[in-house]
């Protein structure tokens, strides 16, 4: 791979990582909306339907997410070995920074999915006893 092809691929990688991770942001705030308007309204079997759909889309963005993140630290590897790619700003900083990242991504997204769950489960019942 030429370091054209290489810068390349890695803004492509991150900018495709950014994207999901929009996504994910979008999909969680979407969600926590729609809890708020409708979780008093939903019957049990309803709030978990809607409750499992957000759990198969979160985790497939969640994975999607990490497994990008994860290429795109195999790509920094590949930065940091060139002596001509030196003035990227991905061949500085050593891997942890992307190690760093890949666990931060983790942790949003998990913490994000199960603040929702919870959220949701809380809002719905917050309202049910008002009645």
């Amino acid at each position: 791979m030429t370091d054209f092809e290489l810068v390349t691929a890695f803004n492509d990688m991150a900018t495709n990582t950014q994207s999901i991770f929009m996504n994910y942001v979008a999909i969680l705030f979407a969600h926590l909306v729609a809890a708020y308007l409708t979780a008093h309204k939903l019957s049990k079997v309803m709030t978990i339907a809607v409750t499992a759909l957000f759990t198969i889309v979160t985790f497939q963005e969640t994975f999607t997410l990490l497994f990008t993140w994860k290429d795109q630290v195999g790509l920094m590897r590949a930065f940091q070995a060139r002596a001509t790619l030196n003035w990227h700003g991905a061949s500085s900083g050593g891997i942890w920074v992307g190690t760093l990242f890949y666990l931060l991504f983790g942790v949003t997204t998990m913490g994000g999915y199960v603040g929702a769950l919870v959220f949701v489960f809380l809002r719905r019942r917050s309202d049910l006893r008002a009645r």
